[in-house]
């Protein structure tokens, strides 16, 4: 079984266990409906709210545990791929490339890399009511 398998399965049964451990203290999903809000509920018992509470809280540790080790499995990738790009350009050369992939990066974020309106098309300078330019 491969390591992330094996991890991602560990850490929803830590999630389960300690969700089903009495008096833990579990924080609150906040898409999960409050047992006050619940309590607004016409027709539930207080059994059908706990069940529900306790469901939602369930699916919240689900999800978190998932996104946690998915998170470590994304870091242990972004150090391998510098670890690799560093031995195979060297510190300065990798150095140089890090800096351009940020400029990149920045230049995708401001929507330079987009030719349509809404993701940073260049408007011609004397364009005042905000539409592209017959060249972007």
């Amino acid at each position: 079984m491969n390591t992330l398998l094996r991890n991602t399965l560990a850490s929803g049964l830590l999630a389960a266990l300690l969700v089903a451990t009495p008096g833990f203290a579990q924080p609150r999903d906040k898409h999960a409906p409050s047992a006050q809000a619940l309590a607004s509920v016409p027709g539930l018992t207080q059994a059908q709210r706990d069940d529900i509470l306790r469901i939602e809280t369930e699916r919240q540790a689900e999800h978190k545990a998932l996104w946690e080790a998915e998170r470590a499995a994304h870091k242990a990738i972004r150090d391998q791929t510098i670890d690799e790009l560093r031995a195979a350009l060297g510190d300065e050369a990798y150095a140089t490339y890090a800096a351009w992939k940020m400029e990149q990066r920045a230049e995708r974020r401001h929507g330079r890399h987009h030719g349509r309106r809404g993701h940073g098309a260049p408007m011609d300078a004397g364009d005042d009511a905000g539409e592209p330019s017959a060249e972007g």
